[in-house]
C-alpha cells in the first residue's frame, strides 16, 4: 500500500507512517541500501521482519525524495551519511514510520497493541509510575512502553536504563496527548515532551 500519512510536527521535521502489504521482493527492490544496511538485511530470517525493516528505508527514500544511506554510531542509533537530516525509525506488524528533523534529535516509535503486555510491566514500569499507573489499563502501559523507546531513541546512549532512567510523569489516558517524560541519568536534557495517539490497534510516539 505505502505511505499511510505524513505530518510536520514542527517546520523543520516530518513524520510519515507506512502500511505495509508488499512482500519483501517488492520491497527490496525500490531501494539502494548501503553496505552496512545490506549486511544487516541478512541477518533477517524472518519475512516479516525483512518486510518491516525494508519498510522504513522505502519510507525513509519517499520522505527524503532521494537515495541515502544509513550508517550507525557506536551506540547503534542510525544517521544519514549526508548528515542532511537526523533520523529515528521503528516498525511493528503491518506498519514503520520514520521520523526526520533538519536541525534536532527525534525518537519514534509505533507498537502493536498487545493483551499481554501487562505480563512483562514489571520490565519497563519503576517505583515513581507504579504509585499512579493502573496496571490492568491495557492502553496507559503501552503508552508507557511505547514513550519510553521514543526517548530513549532521542538520545541514543546504550547508558540509559529504560526502566530505571526514564520516567513517565501522570496523564490521562485518552485517544491522543502530550506527556512529559523525565531523564534521571546524567545527559543534560531532563524533560522530553512526546505525543502519542492510538489508531488501528497500534499506538505511536514521537518526541515534540
Amino acid at each position: 500500500m505505502g505511505i499511510s500519512f505524513i505530518k510536520n510536527p514542527s517546520e523543520n521535521s516530518t513524520l510519515g507512517i507506512w502500511h505495509i502489504t508488499e512482500s519483501a521482493e517488492e520491497l527490496f527492490k525500490k531501494v539502494v541500501l548501503s553496505s552496512t544496511d545490506s549486511e544487516i538485511l541478512k541477518t533477517k530470517r524472518n519475512d516479516s521482519r525483512k518486510k518491516e525493516w525494508l519498510a522504513c528505508r522505502n519510507l525513509a527514500k519517499a520522505l527524503l525524495q532521494e537515495d541515502f544511506a544509513i550508517q550507525y554510531d557506536r551506540n547503534g542509533k542510525p544517521f544519514l551519511e549526508s548528515n542532511s537530516h537526523q533520523i529515528s525509525m521503528s516498525h511493528s506488524g503491518d506498519y514503520a514510520c520514520v521520523y526526520l528533523d533538519k536541525l534536532n534529535p527525534v525518537g519514534v516509535d509505533i507498537q502493536k497493541l498487545k493483551v499481554s503486555v501487562k505480563a512483562g510491566s514489571a520490565y519497563f514500569v519503576n517505583e515513581s509510575e507504579m504509585e499512579w499507573v493502573n496496571c490492568d489499563n491495557n492502553k496507559i502501559l503501552h503508552i508507557i512502553w511505547s514513550a519510553k523507546e521514543t526517548v530513549f531513541k532521542y538520545f541514543g546512549n546504550n547508558d540509559l536504563d529504560m526502566k530505571k532512567d526514564i520516567t513517565v510523569n501522570p496523564f490521562k489516558s485518552n485517544e491522543n496527548g502530550i506527556i512529559e517524560v523525565n531523564n534521571s541519568n546524567h545527559l543534560p536534557i531532563k524533560t522530553i515532551l512526546v505525543y502519542y495517539q492510538f489508531f488501528d490497534g497500534y499506538v505511536l510516539t514521537y518526541t515534540i
